[in-house]
């Protein structure tokens, strides 16, 4: 298993499933700045060939999105936005709207969830083998 930290972001990627984790190690928010290296290591373990990819995401300790993180993660997901899964779980009641607005705006596809448990079923569904 990969992985790339940046602030107090962590993600870690498991090329067998194909599968990107996000955690938040600390109480964040999250700038663009501290995004880009991480993307830098996604993009380069996603590839060009536009398999499919999946992401997990613990919103609980996400404070707040800067407008520059949301773009980062747009720009980022744009190509693969119908190639890609992305399962947030545990949001607030800000964050959860910001995702929501987010997802209507990209057409991504991504799941908003209470629980791990449930994010990780629907990410099976969308043939995420965990």
């Amino acid at each position: 298993m990969d992985q790339v930290r940046s602030g107090s972001i962590l993600l870690t990627w498991d090329a067998e499933r194909r599968l990107a984790v996000v955690h938040y190690e600390a109480p964040t928010r999250a700038r663009g700045r501290d995004l880009r290296p991480l993307l830098e290591a996604l993009t380069h373990w996603v590839g060009g060939e536009r398999q499919p990819f999946f992401l997990l995401n613990n919103c609980g300790p996400l404070l707040h999105m800067d407008a520059e993180y949301r773009a980062a993660w747009w720009e980022f997901y744009r190509p693969h936005r119908n190639t890609s899964s992305a399962a947030l779980y545990n949001l607030s009641p800000v964050i959860q709207i910001v995702a929501e607005m987010f997802r209507v705006a990209t057409g991504m596809q991504i799941g908003i969830f209470q629980t791990e448990a449930q994010a990780r079923q629907w990410l099976c569904e969308k043939g995420c083998p965990l």
